[in-house]
């Protein structure tokens, strides 16, 4: 949405009857000015695009205008460990762990800012790569039946973190492969599981804007289908997650 506010500018004197601006112009200027820094003020920063689009603002926002101010702690230290997969026919090479790294850098700085300082990610990497006996296609059909799957292939000591992030390296489902494996978040009810981080699994084949959006998940926030316009996403929470760059995307949060 784009707010156009025109303002009538006079002279100091009126061209045609060469009079003082009267005091009715000068406080209409005035409400209308004070209108507009109103308007600004209260409104939630929305997406920049320099593409016509229209700019969804997401129910979320609406309902929570404060965002994570009074659903989390300040600060939030979400405590990540990401465990390297290799599938039967998707190895996992040291390439993909510099890459995924240069991801979680990212996805770190990027929740750091949108929730103004109250989320700060850190993580560790498991120094060992963990073999799944299957190929890529059976993994993704067992996962459909039984999606604690990779529960069976959690490190020592995984409790100590908020998330376990399982990496693979073959193309996911969301990324246009039809037997891939679709990056997903599983979070265990707490009463239920106390002694089991939730897990994550993503790929180094797909894309950031989708790493971005599982943290989304981990921090309580659920996906806001309504967030694509023409295949651009103004919420990192859409259900198809477009091209996030910092200060590209909402910031209310």
């Amino acid at each position: 949405m784009v707010i156009s506010i025109i303002i009538y500018k006079a002279s100091e004197q009126d061209s045609t009857r060469n009079m003082p601006l009267s005091r009715g112009y000068r406080g209409l200027s005035t409400l209308v000015l004070a209108l507009a820094a109103l308007t600004l003020c209260s409104a939630i920063t929305i997406a920049y695009s320099s593409t016509p689009y229209d700019v969804y603002t997401p129910p979320l926002l609406r309902v929570y205008p404060l965002g994570f101010s009074k659903r989390l702690p300040s600060p939030f230290n979400l405590k990540i460990l990401v465990v390297p997969v290799s599938l039967a026919d998707a190895p996992f090479t040291d390439y993909d762990m510099e890459t995924f790294k240069e991801w979680l850098r990212y996805a770190s700085d990027y929740w750091f800012s949108a929730s103004k300082g109250k989320v700060r990610i850190s993580w560790s990497i498991y120094p060992k790569t963990v073999l799944i006996p299957y190929k890529v296609e059976e993994v993704a059909v067992m996962l459909e039946s039984n999606r604690w799957l990779f529960e069976d292939y959690l490190p020592p000591r995984a409790e100590e973190y908020n998330v376990i992030v399982f990496v693979h390296s073959s193309v996911p489902f969301e990324a246009g492969n039809p037997k891939g494996i679709w990056s997903q978040t599983i979070r265990y009810h707490p009463e239920s599981y106390p002694y089991l981080p939730s897990i994550m699994i993503v790929s180094t084949k797909g894309s950031i804007d989708t790493l971005v959006h599982e943290i989304g998940h981990l921090l309580g926030l659920e996906d806001e289908v309504y967030g694509v316009t023409e295949g651009v996403v103004y919420s990192p929470m859409g259900f198809f997650v477009g091209t996030v760059q910092l200060g590209y995307v909402v910031a209310g949060l």
